[in-house]
């Protein structure tokens, strides 16, 4: 008659297989849950199967641990994937991402939690304000690793509910990327998605990202002119600024 801690299982898919439950370790202290994949779901991704593992919403946990040996995605030819879907976030991880990272009789832990704004530049606070800021994180052996592939691209969702102004400028919401200064660069193709309510983006290597919002408009481009979106698409990722004086105009 004690107090009794709930006991938690992720919830996991496979292509053609049945659904499977694995048990969650949750460590309350640090508002981290934690899943381990195991050879059914490794052999899966190995074999070119896509396999999801949905973690629970579980009371005062923002950061989500995914842990298996490195085999698992170090497949050089794979087209399978593990998707890890958390509050937090969503990771979808290709089954290439680690080879040649590390030995495979290693063990990887990837992290997906709420960063920390505190260290954040003002620039990068100004940029973010309320929205949320995550921090993605590999780790193999206990040993933190900056994760870099450019040969395996990971997709990353966070869920986001856009403010009214937002939504009546949905190409101006976009992902920075924080770098270890602080400072944020826009990931040019980040993207709010109306249909699965997130801010989805693809990335080569880990850090923290965040949903920012950056509307730029021009004197010349008016709302309703038919390329007034891949205008403001593109203005809001920095990849034009214009021609100056607050025209868009390249004549």
């Amino acid at each position: 008659s004690g107090s009794h801690k709930p006991t938690y299982t992720a919830n996991v898919k496979a292509d053609n297989g049945a659904d499977t439950a694995l048990p969650i370790t949750v460590n309350a202290g640090a508002g981290n849950a934690a899943v381990n994949v195991g050879a059914q779901q490794g052999d899966s991704i190995s074999g070119g199967k896509n396999v999801t593992v949905n973690m629970p919403s579980i009371p005062g946990v923002s950061s989500y641990t995914l842990s298996m040996p490195v085999a698992y995605l170090s497949t050089p030819t794979g087209n399978g994937t593990l998707v890890f879907n958390t509050d937090t976030g969503s990771l979808t991880l290709p089954a290439h991402m680690l080879c040649g990272i590390a030995g495979e009789d290693s063990n990887v832990w990837i992290g997906i939690a709420e960063g920390d704004k505190t260290i954040l530049s003002e620039t990068a606070i100004a940029g973010i304000g309320d929205r949320p800021l995550i921090e993605i994180s590999v780790t193999i052996d206990g040993k933190k690793i900056g994760w870099n592939n450019p040969d395996a691209p990971v997709t990353i969702s966070i869920p986001y509910i856009p403010t009214n102004m937002e939504l009546a400028n949905p190409d101006s919401i976009i992902i920075w990327y924080i770098d270890d200064a602080g400072n944020p660069a826009c990931v040019p193709n980040g993207r709010y998605d109306p249909a699965t309510g997130t801010v989805t983006f693809t990335t080569t290597h880990f850090s923290k990202y965040a949903v920012g919002l950056n509307i730029v408009s021009f004197g010349d481009v008016a709302a309703g002119a038919w390329y007034y979106k891949p205008v403001s698409f593109i203005a809001a990722r920095g990849i034009t600024a214009g021609t100056g004086g607050g025209n868009f105009s390249t004549d």
